[in-house]
């Protein structure tokens, strides 16, 4: 498993950079393995507590999915309902 920090792997993943840029200020250096469930969630309510849930999904739990997943992260990342 690797144990690259976040903010690595996220701008080696490429996709939006404005949906990237708060994800590398809110996790920084985070050993990709240290993200779980818990920590993505506490991202969305940090960097968006008033935001709808289409909003949080596409800027916070599908970019988040998207760099683990280039990583080769195994966490299924789930979405709550409404988002």
């Amino acid at each position: 498993m690797k144990r690259s920090p976040c903010r690595s792997e996220f701008r080696n993943a490429g996709g939006d950079r404005r949906f990237l840029a708060p994800l590398l200020e809110h996790f920084g250096n985070t050993i990709l393995t240290a993200i779980d469930s818990q920590a993505i969630d506490a991202a969305v309510i940090a960097l968006y507590p008033d935001a709808p849930g289409a909003t949080r999904n596409r800027q916070v739990y599908t970019p988040v999915s998207a760099v683990l997943k280039h990583a080769g992260e195994q966490l299924e990342v789930r979405t709550p309902a409404g988002a």
